[in-house]
């Protein structure tokens, strides 16, 4: 078992991405670049640092805005937003951002579950 602080890994994040000549700074969380993955990414403030989403992802944003775009659709995050989606997407900062990214090959879209009284 492992306790980590959203917050200050963000930060964390956030300052290397600024610094970076990419723009960008991950830090894994769990899993694999093959499998499902949970990575705290942090992003600077650069359309070139756009991330291609090629698998169903979600994403928390923990800091900044960021824009999901999606087969013409655009959905605009800020912090303590979660938003998700299938495989395909764009995830493109509007401002400096940290987000909890989760990619999954076994999304299920939440829009089709429903639910039933026990």
């Amino acid at each position: 078992m492992a306790k980590r602080c959203l917050h200050t890994l963000a930060r964390q994040e956030l300052t290397r991405a600024v610094h970076s000549q990419l723009g960008r700074s991950e830090r894994v969380l769990l899993g694999t670049d093959a499998g499902s993955r949970l990575a705290v990414l942090a992003l600077r403030s650069d359309p070139a640092t756009a991330e291609r989403l090629e698998r169903p992802w979600t994403v928390q944003v923990l800091a900044g805005r960021v824009r999901l775009s999606y087969d013409g659709v655009t959905a605009i995050g800020f912090p303590g937003d979660l938003l998700t989606g299938p495989a395909g997407g764009t995830l493109t900062p509007e401002r400096d951002c940290a987000v909890l990214l989760t990619l999954d090959p076994t999304y299920v879209d939440s829009s089709e579950l429903t639910r039933t009284a026990s």
